[in-house]
């Protein structure tokens, strides 16, 4: 079979100094893939860990005077602050605490560091309620006494702190 007339063959020209362009198979653009996700995979698990460790480091930190309303977990709750509203009984995760001056429902009145060892659970609340005393004038004004013991969870974490509350229901 002939060429029909003014037909060129497509022959590529190289100039002296090219060379003609190698194909070869990417063999390993699936490991670099892999490579790649495994690596951004551990570094988002480090951030995280990171991250977790400093916002549950930050919710142990105490809370000093308290100047304005403050969020705080009942971790943060030392005595001498007051409770702008008492959080329904059971695991108590953030409170808000306001000047004593302001409005509030509950006020701290005293921490009993627990033993170490295993959880106390009940034993514990009723030794922290044994404890836990209001004086004359909080008696007198209608306040309860409430007591905050560790959680099994928060003892784990090395929480062994009970609080005692004067509380006003109204």
């Amino acid at each position: 079979m002939q060429a029909p007339a003014g037909y060129y063959p497509q022959q590529p020209y190289y100039a002296p100094g090219w060379t003609q362009a190698q194909t070869q198979p990417q063999r390993h653009r699936g490991r670099k893939i892999a490579l790649f996700a495994t690596l951004a995979v551990v570094v988002l698990g480090v951030l995280g860990t990171v991250t977790a460790a400093g916002l549950y480091w930050w919710g142990t930190q105490p809370i000093g005077d308290v100047t304005s309303p403050t969020s705080a977990t009942a971790r943060q709750v030392r005595a001498g602050h007051c409770i702008r509203d008492l959080p329904a009984d059971g695991s108590v995760g953030s409170v808000t605490l306001v000047p004593c001056s302001d409005d509030h429902e509950a006020e701290v009145l005293g921490s009993l560091r627990l033993d170490d060892g295993p959880w106390p659970g009940d034993d514990g609340a009723a030794e922290a309620a044994a404890w836990c005393e209001m004086d004359n004038d909080h008696a007198a004004a209608g306040y309860r006494p409430v007591v905050w013991t560790p959680s099994r969870q928060s003892w784990t974490q090395g929480d062994r702190v009970a609080l005692c509350i004067a509380w006003l229901d109204d």
